[in-house]
């Protein structure tokens, strides 16, 4: 499925059951399940700057929040660093199954999980940010392992690697554009330089995602 949004310049797209639901089922198991899946916590998944108010030449989004959550590196630059490697990167060949497209470079692949936070609804979200700031006109994909309502928000925003330096601390008013509700075996694939987000589980126990970024033709 493919949307058209307004005043957006590229489709964003959104692929139901990208891999078969078997695959789906094993993830969560993977993930989820009573095998050792290593986690590693991070306590503050946004910046930190964000919340600081003394800095006047920093936008203070009042919707941004923050909160601790867990992330598993897989790769890392051209750098693999996760024993679990081939069994996600399995994801990024149905996807080129499904569209006709060849995967020439793959920058990051990154697991995130996080849950409720305190004071957090749905008009709250995390930091908007691109994973990978470079000069190419790389494609982000997030896949999501588990049904949640977390959910990711793309913005107006567009990051030029031509004439921006990157900050993940913005300084200006964005909006957002689109939002995608979570759903088990769904995949959804965008310009890797739109600044999106993601939102805290409100109603459900978890949050689970993996980011893949890459280069496609």
């Amino acid at each position: 499925m493919t949307y058209k949004i307004k005043h957006v310049a590229e489709e964003i797209h959104m692929i139901k059951d990208i891999i078969p639901v078997s695959y789906q089922n094993a993830i969560i198991d993977r993930m989820q399940g009573k095998n050792f899946f290593p986690w590693f916590l991070l306590h503050k998944i946004g910046h930190k700057d964000y919340f600081a108010a003394d800095q006047k030449d920093i936008y203070i989004d009042p919707n941004v929040t923050d909160d601790s959550g867990f992330f598993h590196i897989i790769q890392d630059d051209t750098e693999i660093r996760s024993a679990h490697y081939d069994f996600f990167r399995m994801i990024l060949e149905f996807y080129c199954e499904k569209t006709g497209k060849t995967i020439d470079q793959i920058f990051r692949i990154r697991a995130r999980y996080t849950s409720p936070s305190p004071g957090h609804d749905s008009t709250k979200y995390a930091a908007p940010h691109i994973d990978y700031p470079n000069n190419s006109d790389y494609t982000t994909l997030i896949y999501y392992v588990n049904d949640a309502d977390g959910d990711t928000i793309l913005f107006d925003k567009m990051f030029n690697p031509q004439t921006d330096v990157y900050n993940p601390v913005l300084n200006e008013k964005i909006t957002e554009v689109y939002r995608h509700t979570p759903k088990k075996g769904e995949a959804l694939i965008f310009n890797g330089h739109r600044y999106h987000s993601g939102n805290f589980p409100i109603n459900h126990s978890s949050r689970i995602v993996l980011n893949f970024d890459f280069l496609e033709h």
